[in-house]
């Protein structure tokens, strides 16, 4: 049976700044002059995976009146740019939900109506977490030794930590290997559907969790041989602007820096998840894959003295025209869903664990990366 609602979208921008939805609906015949009927703008995102988790989410509704044949409708949108996309490990959809009241005592009459927003065009291109998450290499001894006694205290006390939880939890996983059933201590053989498995297996796994876990606060911790924070953005950053690099970032090192690079990456992520294992062991597993990655800003100083404000350092351009060009526009169905827009900025050393700052993207504006 063909839908009695067509539907087209457009997707505009008032003169505040401000995205909404423009749909018109053509009601093909007069079975719902008079009723109350409700619009749902929805984004559904697909994984491309074996075991997926997809999910959908509502980007704006509205009520309304059904009267006469032709209705236009502007639902605000608050921060997505909605368009379809077709990705490595995602997919996109677009469509309206219209919900005419009840077809019957039981059933609610819900119309699904595929809608058109074509992606911005833009040139094939590569990079991805090489950029992104560049390899740290750094000397442990050299960035104790520019922490204070205070930070340099607390970084062993959390190795050390580690480290006896590490041990103690591996000793068990060896002793729950080599004995029967009845006298393990935490590890069974046998996983959850009770299939044979592994003690010393369970007990890796764990190590390996609990090494992750410590390794981010002490890295953290390592940080602290400087201060490094965001300096307020503008409101607004179109394809035309330019800003300086210094307007972005502030901070201070405790310690003479020699031959540091400060870089300004941007890229977009695909985002989203899917499950592995089975049973009880059955886990849901999420991922932003970095696409798309481009290097905005990357330069080398000789020196930043100790205690220097770091920012006089960076007294260059920054423009815009290539990332908008570049990348797409954030389109995310929810926190966990989509296509996501990421800038950072990245402080790197030789001998110190590197620094790294994310840049917020609701002050980009989104329409340009159409139009660039």
């Amino acid at each position: 049976m063909s839908t009695p609602v067509n539907a087209t979208l457009e997707i505009q921008r008032n003169d505040a700044g401000a995205l909404s939805a423009h749909i018109k609906l053509e009601f093909l015949n007069s079975d719902h002059e008079g009723k109350e009927a409700t619009a749902q703008l929805k984004l559904s995102v697909k994984v491309k995976d074996s075991r997926p988790v997809n999910d959908t989410g509502v980007l704006a509704q509205t009520t309304f009146t059904v009267r006469g044949r032709a209705h236009e409708l502007r639902l605000p949108l608050t921060g997505n740019f909605p368009y379809e996309y077709e990705g490595d490990q995602i997919h996109h959809d677009i469509f309206v939900h219209l919900d005419l009241g009840r077809r019957s005592w039981f059933r609610k009459k819900l119309e699904h109506l595929d809608v058109v927003v074509h992606p911005p065009r833009k040139p094939a291109a590569s990079g991805g977490e090489e950029i992104v998450e560049p390899e740290d290499n750094f000397s442990w001894i050299k960035n104790l030794g520019a922490l204070s006694i205070k930070d340099q205290l607390a970084t062993l006390g959390l190795l050390a930590i580690a480290g006896v939880i590490i041990g103690i939890n591996t000793l068990i996983g060896i002793h729950d290997q080599t004995v029967p059933e009845s006298q393990t201590y935490f590890y069974s053989h046998y996983d959850s559907d009770g299939d044979s498995s592994l003690p010393l297996g369970k007990a890796a796994g764990l190590d390996a969790l609990i090494a992750a876990g410590m390794w981010f606060v002490i890295r953290k911790r390592l940080r602290r041989y400087m201060t490094f924070r965001l300096a307020p953005l503008p409101n607004r950053l179109d394809k035309s602007s330019t800003i300086q690099v210094s307007d972005l970032i502030r901070g201070r090192s405790r310690i003479a820096l020699h031959q540091p690079t400060l870089r300004i990456v941007a890229c977009n992520m695909e985002c989203g998840e899917y499950t592995r294992g089975s049973g009880t062991d059955t886990r849901t597993v999420s991922f932003e894959t970095p696409i798309r990655a481009m290097i905005m800003f990357e330069k080398t100083v000789p020196l930043i003295p100790g205690k220097a404000p770091i920012h006089t350092c960076f007294e260059d351009s920054l423009d815009f025209e290539a990332m908008f060009e570049r990348l797409y526009p954030p389109c995310m169905a929810s926190d966990s869903h989509g296509l996501k827009l990421h800038w950072e900025v990245q402080l790197i050393h030789p001998d110190f664990v590197d620094q790294e700052l994310i840049l917020p993207t609701t002050v980009f504006a989104h329409e340009d990366f159409f139009e660039a």
